[in-house]
C-alpha cells in the first residue's frame, strides 16, 4: 500500500497509486511475475487443474475486494495486498498438495521479499504490517481450499455401491468414487470426463464374466515383503493359483486374437500384458518425489526389515502349528481408473469367480489352489534379484514410478484386479442392492492387516519422510491389464 490520500479515494485512484508512477511500475510487475509464477505452477499439474485454477480465482477475487474495501475505509492507495496474499496461498497449497516444481514459488517468493524489504525502507510501517497480514490472509485462504479438497477426496474415497434399479443390460453393480450415500445414489454411474472411457466395454466384460464364472475361487499365499524396482515397496505372493493363471491365458487367447473376431472373443484387443502383472503383489508405497535416490546403507536397511516382517508373517512350520495366512478370493474386479494406485476410479464390475463350478465343501467354501512350479520361479527369479545389492540398487533408483506417477501424472487406465481389503455390504433399508454379495467380510486373514501396519510403521520409523503410502482400501493384486489396443 502507498500513503494514505486526504479524501477517500475512488477505485482508479487506489489501482493507480494516485498517480505515482514509481509505485505503478513496481507493484504492476510484482504482482504480474507473482501471478504468472502461480498460473504456471498451476499448469504444470497433469491432473486437477480445473479446481486449482478455481479456487485461486475465487481466492484472488476475494483479496482483490479486500484490498478496495481497505483502501477505501483507511484512504490509502494500492495493490500490495494482493501480490502478498498470492505469495503466502502459493506457499501454503504447494507446502500441503505437494508441487511438480517448486521453482515457480521459490521466485514469487524471491520477488515478493525484495519488494517487501524495498517498501520496509522506503515506506512508513503501516505498510509493512499490512504486508505480512496480507502474507496471513492469503496462507489461511490457502489452508482453507486445502481443506475443502481434501474433504472432497475423503467423501470420494467413501466406497459407495451402485446398482442398475431399472434392470439394464450391462454391468448388474459397480463401485464408484462419490461424494453421495448409498440412500442418493442415482441408477447409473457419473457421466465421464470428456474424452475418458465411461466403463469397460459391452463384450470384454461379457468375456470376463463368463470366464470367471467358470474358474473356481482361490486363495493366495504371500512370500513376503520387496523392494522392487524404483524402490516400490511391495507384498509379493507365492505365485498365481493355477486357475488364475489359467483365466490368465484365456483372456489373452480371446482378447487378443489376431482377427480380433474369434469366436469366443470379445471384438476389442487388449494391449500385451506388461511384466508388473505377470508375479502377483500387492504395492505398498512408492518413494515420494522429493526424496532423493535410495542409497546402499537404506536398501539394506529395507532389505532388513523386510526380511523380518517377512518372517513373522510367514513363519516356518513350529511345534505349535503357526499357520502361513492366506488371502482367499472369491471375487475379482474390472477397474477403469483415474489412478494406477486405484485409489481413485471411475467404474468397477463385480466379476464373482466359480458360479459355474460345482462348489466343493459348501456353497461359499474358498480353496486353496495350488501354484504351478513356472509360476513359482517366475517370482523367485524377481526377488532373488536384491542378492546382489550393488547390481540391484540402480534398479531401486530407475527414475519414474515416484508418488505423482499413481496419482496426478497417472494416466487412465483399465485392470482386472482382486482387492484385499474388506468392502461391507449395504445395511437392509439403505436403498442399495439386495444380496450384496462382495462384503469379503472376515475373508481376510486376521495377520495380514496388522501385518502390513507393523511394516509400514517400521520403515517410516528407519526412514522418516521417504515413502508415501497407497491408502489400505485401494490395496489390490492386478490380474491384467484391460488396455485396449487403438482401433
Amino acid at each position: 500500500m502507498s500513503a494514505c490520500v486526504v479524501d477517500a479515494p475512488t477505485v482508479w485512484t487506489i489501482m493507480t497509486y494516485d498517480g505515482a508512477s514509481l509505485d505503478i511500475s513496481i507493484n504492476y510487475a510484482t504482482t504480474a511475475v507473482i501471478l504468472c509464477a502461480a498460473v504456471a505452477a498451476t499448469l504444470r499439474r497433469p491432473s486437477g487443474r480445473q479446481y486449482a485454477l478455481v479456487g485461486a480465482s475465487i481466492a484472488l477475487s476475494a483479496v482483490i475486494a479486500f484490498q478496495l474495501g481497505l483502501c477505501v475505509c483507511l484512504g490509502c492507495t494500492g495493490i500490495s495486498v494482493v501480490w502478498n496474499a498470492a505469495v503466502g496461498y502459493m506457499l501454503i497449497t504447494d507446502v500441503l498438495q505437494g508441487a511438480p516444481d517448486r521453482r515457480m514459488l521459490l521466485a514469487a517468493m524471491l520477488v515478493c521479499a525484495l519488494v517487501d524489504v524495498y517498501y520496509l525502507a522506503t515506506a512508513e510501517p503501516l505498510t509493512t504490517i499490512a504486508h505480512g497480514c496480507a502474507l496471513l490472509l492469503g496462507t489461511a485462504l490457502g489452508g482453507i481450499y486445502v481443506c475443502s479438497a481434501s474433504g472432497l477426496r475423503s467423501r470420494q474415497l467413501a466406497w459407495t455401491r451402485l446398482s442398475d434399479a431399472d434392470g439394464a443390460s450391462g454391468p448388474s453393480s459397480y463401485f464408484a468414487l462419490a461424494p453421495f450415500t448409498r440412500s442418493q445414489a442415482p441408477s447409473a454411474p457419473p457421466a465421464a470426463p470428456p474424452s475418458r472411457p465411461a466403463g469397460i466395454d459391452a463384450r470384454l466384460l461379457q468375456l470376463l464374466r463368463n470366464l470367471t464364472a467358470r474358474t473356481p475361487p482361490v486363495a493366495l499365499e504371500p512370500l513376503g515383503f520387496f523392494v522392487a524396482w524404483h524402490g516400490v515397496l511391495v507384498l509379493a505372493w507365492r505365485g498365481f493359483p493355477a486357475p488364475l493363471s489359467d483365466l490368465k491365458s484365456r483372456i489373452e487367447q480371446a482378447a487378443m486374437a489376431s482377427d480380433g473376431a474369434a469366436a469366443a472373443g470379445p471384438g476389442v484387443r487388449l494391449k500385451a500384458e506388461g511384466a508388473g502383472s505377470k508375479w502377483p503383489k500387492i504395492s505398498l508405497a512408492v518413494v515420494r518425489d522429493a526424496a532423493p535416490p535410495l542409497s546402499a546403507s537404506q536398501l539394506r536397511t529395507l532389505k532388513r526389515i523386510c526380511r523380518s516382517h517377512t518372517a513373522a508373517l510367514c513363519p516356518p512350520s513350529s511345534p505349535n502349528g503357526q499357520a502361513v495366512p492366506t488371502w482367499p478370493i472369491d471375487a475379482l474386479s474390472a477397474v477403469v481408473y483415474s489412478w494406477r494406485s486405484v485409489e481413485q476410479f471411475h467404474f468397477i464390475a463385480d466379476l464373482s469367480l466359480g458360479q459355474d463350478v460345482a462348489p466343493e465343501g459348501g456353497a461359499t467354501a474358498v480353496r486353496v489352489a495350488a501354484v504351478r512350479a513356472a509360476d513359482t520361479a517366475r517370482v523367485a527369479a524377481v526377488m532373488c534379484a536384491w542378492d546382489a545389492e550393488e547390481e540391484y540398487l540402480p534398479h531401486v533408483n530407475k527414475p519414474g514410478s515416484r508418488l505423482r506417477s499413481y496419482r496426478q501424472d497417472s494416466p487412465w487406465g483399465a485392470t482386472l484386479v482382486a482387492f484385499l481389503v474388506p468392502r461391507q455390504p449395504a445395511a437392509a433399508g439403505s436403498g442399495g442392492a439386495s444380496g450384496t454379495r462382495i462384503s469379503n467380510d472376515g475373508s481376510v486373514d486376521s495377520a495380514i492387516l496388522p501385518a502390513l501396519r507393523e511394516f509400514r510403521a517400521a520403515v517410516d520409523a528407519a526412514l522418516p519422510g521417504v515413502y508415501s503410502w497407497f491408502d489400505e482400501r485401494s490395496s489390490h493384486c492386478t490380474v491384467r491389464s484391460l488396455d485396449e489396443e487403438p482401433r
